[in-house]
């Protein structure tokens, strides 16, 4: 049995090295998946963290599944067939003094040996303890669904017939679409729901930290005695299903922060409940950003708002009067404008003006 030690060892091995090493022909962190009939790479290497995924059949790993699926290896054969090619020492299943740790040894030992570099770069990481640190947004993954953003026929009907929104609004905010359930991570768990809108969370700078999944399932019949029809958050809760859902470990506190950028310090800034809501203020013209609930917000998050002329519309329920007192007490700038009576949100009344 080959110790946790060593096994952790082998999880250090550059995931690019090992398809390398096994054939895989890399290029720009991506590769033919052997694992389908794959015409395009849509099979991607992350180095950071160690792993790979495939855009089309999900299959994903690290260094030893990549072994154990490319070659159809046991998880002990795989070990120890990444032991021989990179010359790793699995303890007592290697010997204590085998011919493979000694030809690592010569191997380093060489800088004209062509893998001299990479088997130092091997033996560093052998000898530094394994990252525990937990897992961290993988923005660089969740990038590819909204660098190049689609809408699904159910997508375009809600945002542009449902809600009547500018397309340039929507376009400007990278809004994306699925139409089939599609992992949050590239591990496959869990899975943003489908069909739903991806709505892409960035900093002040621009840079993505999250994005959110707006599930738009369409309503069906209740399985109740009057067989009336399931609203949508009846139906969503018969499932399971929440309308909205982020990965784990985001931190996404205010939506739209790279409007900052364009706003004058006299020029209001309305700040609103939800998405949905930003994108019908930002319809009007008006500049706006998003904030769900105030009690998450940090010193850090407040302060590019100091100074700026700010506005808010507040829900006409209690969570939305709750939003606006909790935000008056943080940023004493903020005014209040009423809704018109019976608008619930501003997306309600931006439904009455677009008509």
């Amino acid at each position: 049995m080959i110790e946790k030690m060593y096994i952790d060892r082998l999880r250090l091995l550059p995931i690019e090295e090992v398809a390398d090493a096994l054939g895989m022909g890399i290029r720009w962190h991506s590769a033919l998946c052997p694992f389908h009939n794959d015409s395009h790479p849509s099979l991607h290497f992350n180095r950071q963290h160690n792993t790979y995924h495939c855009y089309v059949c999900g299959e994903h790993g690290g260094p030893i599944d990549l072994v154990m699926k490319r070659e159809n290896l046991q998880f002990h054969a795989a070990c120890h067939w990444l032991a021989d090619a990179f010359g790793v020492y699995l303890g007592e299943e290697s010997g204590r003094y085998s011919d493979r740790r000694r030809a690592l040894d010569e191997a380093r030992s060489r800088p004209s040996d062509r893998n001299s570099r990479r088997l130092a770069q091997l033996h560093r990481l052998m000898d530094e303890p394994v990252d525990t640190r937990p897992a961290v947004v993988d923005t660089e993954y969740l990038s590819l669904y909204v660098s190049h953003p689609m809408l699904t026929p159910e997508a375009e009907h809600f945002l542009f017939e449902e809600r009547k929104l500018r397309r340039e609004i929507i376009e400007w905010c990278h809004v994306s679409s699925i139409s089939q359930p599609t992992p949050c991570t590239r591990f496959g768990r869990p899975f943003y729901d489908a069909p739903s809108l991806l709505i892409p969370y960035f900093d002040a700078e621009g840079r993505l930290q999250s994005v959110q999944s707006r599930y738009l399932g369409a309503s069906r019949k209740a399985s109740c005695d009057d067989n009336r029809k399931a609203s949508d958050g009846e139906e969503r809760k018969a499932r399971g299903v929440p309308r909205f859902r982020f990965p784990r470990g985001s931190q996404c506190h205010i939506y739209n922060l790279p409007i900052l950028r364009w706003v004058r310090p006299d020029e209001p800034l309305f700040i609103t409940e939800g998405c949905t809501d930003c994108w019908a203020m930002m319809s009007t013209g008006r500049k706006a950003i998003a904030i769900p609930s105030a009690t998450l917000l940090k010193p850090e998050d407040i302060e590019p708002l100091k100074g700026l002329s700010l506005h808010i519309c507040p829900d006409q329920d209690e969570p939305g009067e709750r939003l606006y007192l909790e935000l008056k007490d943080r940023l004493p700038q903020l005014q209040r404008h009423q809704l018109p009576e019976g608008c619930k949100d501003f997306s309600d009344y931006y439904l009455r003006i677009a008509k």
